[in-house]
């Protein structure tokens, strides 16, 4: 087993602003985005390396009814993956959607939890909310496999649009830089 915090971020923007200063600490690593880049990554990394945490960290889309602010940040409790269904007569039928919850937000305390939905077309604004603060296209396959081996796990988001913004909207700028400082905040409240 590993005894190394293990990061994963779905693409290498998402990382550029956290070095890691101490590598027998923690190791970051590259995803993939989506469901199935980040599911299969996180399988692998769980047999090959057994950490002994992983924190899915990364940028998401705000519901406008969400109250979050761009850059904020949040731990994901309960995720959705919430567009897997079928269109009938031109309107989403969500059929299989199903909630998986971490029981490890407790580890911290200092940031806002809520929950997330998973996509796999970024700012679906046309599927119906239940209490979703925020959009991501990774958390619910992240969830479900660090359930399924049994692997402690956090999901760590920075808000970097609305999700009826325009891409060329989103603010991944402040987003990346506030998700660096708040990571690296939690790393010291989890070693505390």
């Amino acid at each position: 087993m590993s005894n190394k915090i293990h990061f994963i971020f779905p693409c290498a923007i998402e990382a550029e602003k956290f070095i890691n200063p101490d590598e027998s600490k923690f190791e970051v690593n590259i995803g993939g985005v989506g469901l199935c880049e980040i599911g299969a990554f996180t399988a692998k990394l769980i047999t090959e390396k057994r950490p002994k945490l992983i924190i899915l960290a990364g940028i998401a889309g705000a519901y406008p009814s969400s109250g979050l602010a761009i850059g904020d940040c949040v731990i994901v409790e309960k995720e959705r993956a919430t567009d897997q269904g079928a269109f009938r007569d031109g309107v989403f039928t969500s059929l299989y959607a199903k909630d998986y919850h971490c029981p490890y937000v407790t580890l911290q305390n200092s940031l806002p939890i809520v929950s997330g939905s998973s996509v796999n077309g970024a700012a679906s604004t046309m599927l119906s909310l239940n209490d979703e603060k925020v959009e991501s296209m990774e958390g619910a396959a992240f969830f479900a496999t660090c359930i399924a081996l049994e692997t402690p796990f956090l999901e760590v988001r920075s808000v970097s649009n609305y999700t009826t913004s325009t891409r060329g909207e989103w603010r991944i700028d402040i987003a990346t830089e506030r998700l660096s400082e708040t990571l690296y905040k939690l790393i010291d409240e989890i070693k505390a």
